[in-house]
């Protein structure tokens, strides 16, 4: 890969990144929390897992992509921390740290 393509390949995992935050930790966990937050918790995690799925799209191995949702559903727990900071920044630069 070239510089050009390592830089942007690195910014769009970023933005992916963000992305994936505002939706399933933004949108989804805060309309769930009304109701009851240990269920949102474990909603919004189990659905950040399960949303990579689409991987199987990309060629990804059976037991590759069954460890990326293992992993992504415990880093789903995360959410955790947007409960107790009430901010959304905390979570994306915790989450940054471990993908």
């Amino acid at each position: 890969m070239s510089m050009l393509e390592s830089v942007l390949y690195v910014i769009s995992m970023l933005c992916v990144n963000h992305i994936e935050e505002v939706i399933f930790r933004g949108f989804l966990f805060k309309a769930l929390c009304k109701k009851n937050v240990k269920q949102a918790i474990i909603i919004s995690s189990l659905t950040f897992g399960i949303g990579h799925i689409v991987n199987l799209l990309n060629g990804a191995e059976m037991l590759s992509l069954l460890l990326q949702i293992c992993y992504a559903i415990a880093l789903g727990f995360f959410t955790i921390i947007l409960y107790k900071s009430q901010s959304l920044v905390t979570c994306i630069l915790t989450d940054c740290q471990y993908t």
